[in-house]
């Protein structure tokens, strides 16, 4: 069971209800293998489909220490790994039984019991090569293609592990071994095993995932950009602008403040578009054209060192697109599509161009706070997302009331 302490703790490291859930079951599963530490063990724990994992790396870390309570003695005598050296026939191909990892281990208990009765103790080995990869179809996955000794080594890890530390591991699987049984998005899997052995993902790999997609657009055409403006302009809008309060610059950095948004950051951006004009002498006329595509936007963290030569895929040339499209991500809920976007740039400049009007960038932020609190789903985010960002609704004043109207209240 849960102390009160120990529940507030998972719940102030959760961000919504179903990952608070995903949480207390890794913690009253492998609670009691980081001294019921539940930030130690929401760090090495993986949920998948309500079914915990535990990262392979923790796995023999732990097996490692493990004080058996009955005796006070480690259980685990030796542990240790041995890289196997390949070897290549005549024509240069790796024989892939030569490709992996060796795990070797010896138990205490069993190193006390030989001794007592005169016969060697058992040494617990473990071997998973690339050939182990290719019996189950492994080594066609990108993790595995990447980093097969990595991911040989985490195998034999965890085999080890079940089979001679049963009492202290039990039968538990590392989150990349539970994903291949589980899941069916074989990007999904890939997402896992790059997360759990702890490398950053690749951009293209971070895709929502279990949602179902609406019909894709249109990819965009790839034609050269027009030349840029000195700064995005939004269409027209003819009736009374009424999402936020733009009568000056104090109110705008209120309205900025309400989102916790970083105000110096936002300034630092708009000074750089502003063509000298103080953001004290602005009126609602400026900050309905610069508040959303250069101060609301997560834009603004590049913008805030300098004006960019243009919002064209040449103007991002210098830009870390991987980490400006992280950032779209996590704001809007926007998601890159091959199709539609073409590369991470195009994705970017996407992103940038719907920024451009007040009603994406509302709709879209507030439709990401919803998700985070678990009120709509991310299938019906995504379609939100799509059809805002059609060329009719884009800057459509009346679709986006439309799905608003649609929407729970965030109180």
């Amino acid at each position: 069971m849960l102390t009160e302490q120990q529940d507030q703790i998972i719940k102030n490291a959760s961000t919504n209800q179903r990952e608070y859930d995903d949480n207390v079951k890794c913690f009253l599963t492998f609670g009691h293998l980081f001294n019921h530490n539940p930030l130690a063990c929401m760090s090495q724990t993986y949920c998948i489909h309500g079914k915990p994992a535990l990262n392979a790396d923790a796995m023999v870390g732990i097996v490692r220490k493990w004080i058996d309570p009955a005796t006070g003695q480690k259980v685990c005598a030796m542990m240790k790994a041995e890289t196997l050296t390949p070897q290549y026939d005549d024509q240069g191909n790796v024989n892939p039984n030569t490709v992996g990892v060796r795990y070797v281990a010896m138990r205490t208990d069993e190193l006390m019991i030989s001794k007592q009765y005169g016969f060697d103790a058992p040494v617990h080995t473990w071997t998973f090569t690339l050939q182990d990869a290719m019996l189950r179809n492994n080594h066609k996955n990108r993790t595995w293609k990447e980093m097969p000794l990595i991911m040989c080594g985490k195998r034999a890890a965890t085999a080890l592990c079940r089979i001679a530390f049963p009492d202290v591991v039990g039968t538990a699987n590392s989150p990349d071994e539970l994903a291949e049984q589980m899941l069916q998005d074989s990007d999904e899997v890939e997402r896992i095993a790059y997360a759990s052995n702890g490398e950053r993902i690749p951009y293209d790999l971070k895709k929502k995932s279990n949602v179902s997609q609406p019909p894709a657009p249109q990819p965009a055409p790839q034609s050269e950009q027009p030349a840029p403006q000195p700064a995005p302009q939004p269409a027209p809008i003819t009736t009374k602008f009424h999402l936020r309060d733009f009568t000056n610059i104090t109110t705008v950095l209120e309205e900025l403040a309400s989102e916790d948004i970083d105000i110096d950051n936002a300034v630092q951006a708009l000074e750089h578009y502003a063509d000298g004009l103080s953001p004290m002498k602005m009126d609602e006329f400026h900050f309905r054209r610069f508040f959303y595509p250069i101060m609301f936007s997560p834009l603004r963290l590049i913008l805030k060192e300098g004006r960019l030569s243009g919002f064209t895929k040449e103007g991002l040339k210098d830009v870390d697109t991987d980490s400006l499209a992280a950032m779209f991500d996590a704001f809007y809920g926007t998601c890159y599509d091959k199709k539609r976007d073409g590369d991470l740039e195009g994705y970017c400049v996407n992103v940038i161009t719907w920024s451009n009007s007040p009603w994406f960038s509302e709709l879209a932020h507030h439709t990401q706070k919803l998700l985070s609190k678990d009120l709509i789903s991310e299938s019906k985010q995504e379609l939100i997302i799509y059809t805002m960002t059609q060329d009719d609704n884009l800057f459509s004043q009346s679709t986006y009331e439309e799905i608003m109207n649609t929407l729970p209240s965030l109180d």
